[in-house]
């Protein structure tokens, strides 16, 4: 007998089942799990480690919710991250979508009855039009079509190696100061809205609209770190005086707006380094008396 074809019927309901498996609920669920699910290698002691089940379940016995970088980083001087993977089914389950999507949630703890839980939404991050277009130019010159392995960044700490993320609230408030108090004066709704859950779309804009700001801060501040130190060893007999330099203005044309500096390269943002004075000091006895004081005065100028 050929094998029947899959119906879409069929499908949604592996999917379904597929979801279960791995510890996801829906958001609109009646009742939600206060432990594995039955006959699944989660609910089997003799396959799990104890004490990877016993370290979680601490963890979860204080804080309610968790991702699983936030998990991982927690336990990583003990376990791996793998183990600890692994374990999260024993004691945990997950939303498939909402305020807590993809989230561990400490099983029998049900977030839509707790104000209280509103600290450990989720928010997923992609940044506006501008911003976006500077990661996607410092993702592409950095990484190419390969990020690197990285720790994880729960925090908001760095630039993303990637253009969409997500963090826990929670995370965010306690690495920036500006995200704890936009938390701390918003209002709280009465019930959790389907999407935003217990706080107003009004919030989740203004923490974006911060997150946007630092992202840039975030990439000129690694750019310019990168930017190449200056080059050195222009020979002295090709250098500029402040005499030629003054002359050349009198007669009209461009005149540079200072003095080139004696190593031959500019540095770009109109100041000196201590490389050039250095060399400025040493030629001044080269020069004569005159030539010295008016260089002491285009240096005051």
């Amino acid at each position: 007998t050929p094998t029947p074809t899959p119906t879409p019927a069929d499908d949604e309901t592996k999917g379904v089942r597929r979801k279960r498996r791995l510890g996801y609920v829906s958001l609109q669920a009646d009742t939600l799990p206060d432990a594995p699910p039955p006959n699944t290698y989660y609910s089997s002691r003799s396959t799990l480690s104890r004490d990877v089940c016993k370290a979680l379940m601490l963890e979860f016995k204080t804080r309610p919710i968790w991702s699983k970088d936030g998990i991982c980083l927690r336990l990583g001087d003990s376990f791996s991250r793998v183990e600890i993977a692994k374990h999260l089914t024993c004691v945990a389950y997950r939303f498939s979508s909402g305020p807590w999507r993809n989230l561990w949630i400490r099983y029998a703890y049900d977030p839509r009855k707790d104000p209280s839980s509103r600290e450990y939404q989720v928010l997923l991050y992609k940044p506006g039009k501008d911003t976006k277009a500077k990661l996607e130019g410092y993702i592409r010159d950095h990484y190419g079509n390969s990020p690197p392995e990285m720790p994880p960044d729960i925090s908001f700490h760095r630039v993303p190696t990637k253009i969409t993320t997500s963090y826990q609230l929670v995370d965010l408030a306690e690495r920036h100061m500006h995200v704890a108090d936009i938390l701390g004066r918003s209002y709280v709704s009465k019930s959790p809205h389907k999407q935003t859950g217990w706080y107003s779309k009004t919030l989740f804009d203004r923490i974006k609209m911060f997150m946007d700001q630092t992202l840039s801060e975030q990439i000129a501040s690694a750019v310019s770190k990168e930017a190449p130190a200056p080059t050195h060893g222009v020979p002295l007999h090709n250098q500029t005086t402040p005499t030629q330099t003054r002359t050349t203005a009198t007669v009209g044309t461009s005149a540079p707006s200072k003095q080139q500096n004696p190593s031959g390269s500019g540095s770009g943002d109109g100041s000196e380094s201590d490389d050039e004075s250095e060399s400025e000091m040493e030629s001044d006895d080269e020069l004569g008396p005159q030539s010295i004081l008016e260089s002491m005065v285009q240096q005051l100028r």
